[in-house]
C-alpha cells in the first residue's frame, strides 16, 4: 500500500539519535535547547517566544488554556469547520464556542481573510480566531486587514502552522503559532511540537503550564551542577500537568531540518507532476496550484463517486482520504453551524492521494495511471 504519508529517516539521523542516546541524557535537555534557538533562529523572533511541547495538540489546548484564564467576557472562537480536530476539541474542552467559517473551496482550502472579517463585524463577542494552513498554503492578499482588525479590536489571533515548516512567517503572523513534528510531517521527530508567542511575557507562563507548574525547569541533576542549595525541590507557581518532549525527539527533528529544502522540493515536484499529469482530466482540482513549496497535501476531485474511487484506488494499493473531515458534521459540533456549502461539497468530492519526500517516480505514475484507468473503465 503507497501511504498518504511517510517519514524519511537516514544515517544521519540515526547518528543524531544515537550520540543523545550515548549521552545517557535522553529528557529534556541541551539538545532541546539548542531546537528552540534554530527555530527562533528561522524565523527570526526572539528566543524567548518560542518553547517546546510533546505534541502540536497539547499546544493548542496550552493556548487557549491560557486564553481562558484571562478572558471572561468574550466566548466565540471563529474558526474553519475543515481543520484538525483537536484545535475545535480545544475550543470547546476550554468553555468557549466555536463559530465555523466556509472555506474558499475554490482556489485554495481554507477560509478567505474575508470571511472572518465578515464574521467579526457581525460579532461583538469574539475572543479569537484560528487560521489554518492546509497543507502549507499560504494566506490570502486580505490578511494584513485581518490582523489589523483583530489588533483594534483586542481579538487573540492563533495559527495553525502544523505542516508549514518552510516559511520564515507563517505561524508567527499573529499572536500565538504552533507547529507539529509528529512521524507523518514533513519534518519528523517522532512527535512533539513547537509554540510561539508573540508576547515573551506570555510564553513564560505556557512555559510554566508545559513544566508541572515550575518557572524555571531543570533537572535535579542540572540545578545540583549550578551549586544551587536543595537542588532537589521545585516550586510550581501554577497548578499544571507535564508535557515536555526530550532529547531523542529533538535531536531528530535538528537533523532533519538540515534537509528540509530537499524534503519540500520532493513534494513540490510531486505536486506539479500530479497537476500536469491530471489536467484536463474529471480529477484535477484547482485547489492544488501552490503558491508556495510548503506543500503536504494533494487533492484529487472524483465528484460524485469519492467512496467508489476510493474503493478503486485501495484493490490498487493506494491508500486515500480526506483531510480534514469537517468538524460541524461530527455529533458533537453540528449544533454550532451546519451552512458551510463548500466545507460539505469539498468533502463530499475530493481524495487526499499520497504525496510525501518518500515517494517514487515510478510511483508518482502508477497513482497517475491508476486514477485516469478508473475514468477509462468506468
Amino acid at each position: 500500500m503507497i501511504p498518504l504519508h511517510s517519514p524519511s529517516y537516514d544515517r544521519k539521523d540515526l547518528r543524531a539519535i544515537g550520540k543523545v542516546i550515548r549521552s545517557n541524557w535522553t529528557g529534556l535537555g541541551p539538545q532541546s535547547q539548542e531546537l528552540i534557538n534554530e527555530w527562533a533562529s528561522k524565523y527570526n523572533r526572539p528566543r524567548s517566544c518560542f518553547d517546546l511541547t510533546n505534541s502540536a495538540t497539547e499546544a493548542i489546548f496550552q493556548v487557549f488554556e491560557f486564553i481562558a484564564s484571562t478572558q471572561l467576557l468574550h466566548t466565540v472562537v471563529i474558526l474553519p469547520s475543515v481543520s484538525y480536530q483537536g484545535i475545535s476539541n480545544a475550543v470547546l474542552r476550554c468553555g468557549f464556542i466555536p463559530q465555523f467559517v466556509d472555506i474558499n473551496g475554490k482556489d485554495h482550502m481554507m477560509p478567505d481573510s474575508r470571511s472572518y472579517i465578515d464574521a467579526i463585524n457581525r460579532n461583538e463577542s469574539i475572543v479569537a480566531i484560528v487560521l489554518m494552513s492546509y497543507g502549507g498554503q499560504q494566506y490570502d492578499s486580505d490578511i494584513q486587514e485581518l490582523l489589523d482588525l483583530c489588533v483594534a479590536r483586542r481579538i487573540y489571533v492563533i495559527e495553525d502552522s502544523a505542516a508549514c515548516v518552510n516559511s520564515n512567517l507563517m505561524g508567527t503572523y499573529g499572536d500565538f503559532g504552533i507547529w507539529s513534528f509528529d512521524s507523518l510531517k514533513t519534518l519528523s521527530g517522532f512527535d512533539g511540537g513547537m509554540i510561539y508567542c508573540r508576547d515573551p511575557a506570555i510564553m513564560e507562563m505556557i512555559s510554566s503550564g508545559l513544566k508541572l507548574g515550575y518557572h524555571q525547569f531543570a533537572s535535579s541533576y542540572q540545578k545540583m551542577n549550578q551549586e544551587s542549595k536543595k537542588w532537589w525541590i521545585n516550586h510550581p507557581v501554577i497548578p499544571a500537568r507535564r508535557s515536555i518532549t526530550n532529547d531523542v525527539s529533538a535531536s531528530l527533528v535538528r537533523s532533519q531540518m538540515k534537509k528540509l529544502d530537499k524534503f519540500c522540493a520532493i513534494q513540490k515536484h510531486f505536486l506539479d507532476y500530479f497537476n500536469f499529469e491530471l489536467y484536463g482530466t474529471p480529477a484535477f482540482s484547482p485547489l492544488n496550484l501552490w503558491k508556495n513549496d510548503d506543500c503536504f497535501l494533494y487533492l484529487i476531485n472524483a465528484g460524485s463517486n469519492q467512496q467508489e474511487m476510493a474503493d478503486y484506488l485501495k484493490k490498487k494499493g493506494i491508500y486515500t482520504g480526506f483531510k480534514y473531515y469537517p468538524v460541524h458534521q461530527s455529533d458533537l459540533y453540528w449544533k454550532y453551524n451546519s451552512d458551510l456549502p463548500k466545507s460539505d461539497l469539498i468533502a463530499s468530492t475530493h481524495l487526499n492521494i499520497p504525496l510525501h519526500k518518500n515517494l517514487t517516480i515510478e510511483q508518482a505514475e502508477y497513482i497517475v495511471s491508476s486514477i485516469k484507468s478508473y475514468y477509462t473503465n468506468s
